[in-house]
């Protein structure tokens, strides 16, 4: 679907330094995304709240604005997390992070985030298949993602970028 003339998916351009040749990340969809960041360069917190999740050996994938590189200092961090029924329940016995969304699938393609939204008690749901989930490599994926912008509901291709393993 389209609205204003802008299209769902951009040309993008293969960036300048940062991921080697080969890469991955040299598609044409994942090209303004750099190759993800190692565990000990992301900030602590994030650090501590992926590490238990990546000793699982669990599909981890960044997503949203950090992925899309649209984030700004005051962005949260996106993350789908393909796991089961017991990873979910795991992380809802956790606090919940304040700059952190998790999804986690729990049985191959549906996903809930553990923690109610602070501000309704509303949980996030829906389903790989209904966002058009696609792995375009090992190591990155596409999806539908929409914004409303301006009273016009807006469809875009979205990046994912595999964090782990």
């Amino acid at each position: 679907m389209r609205a204003r003339g802008r299209s769902p998916l951009r040309r993008l351009t293969l960036p300048s330094r940062g991921c080697p040749k080969g890469c991955a990340f040299r598609s044409p969809l994942m090209s303004n995304v750099r190759h993800p960041k190692v565990l000990t360069e992301l900030p602590s917190d994030i650090q501590e709240f992926l590490r238990p999740l990546i000793e699982q050996d669990l599909d981890i994938w960044l997503i949203g604005s950090r992925a899309n590189q649209t984030y700004t200092a005051a962005s949260d961090w996106d993350f789908i997390i393909k796991g089961n029924e017991s990873v979910l329940v795991e992380l809802s016995k956790r606090r919940a992070p304040s700059n952190i969304d998790a999804l986690v699938v729990y049985d191959g393609d549906s996903f809930r985030c553990p923690w109610p939204r602070p501000s309704d008690g509303w949980v996030k749901s829906g389903s790989l298949s209904q966002w058009g989930w696609s792995d375009v490599s090992p190591t990155e994926a596409k999806y539908i993602r929409s914004k409303s912008d301006d009273d016009w509901y807006t469809v875009h291709w979205g990046k994912a970028v595999k964090v782990s393993p």
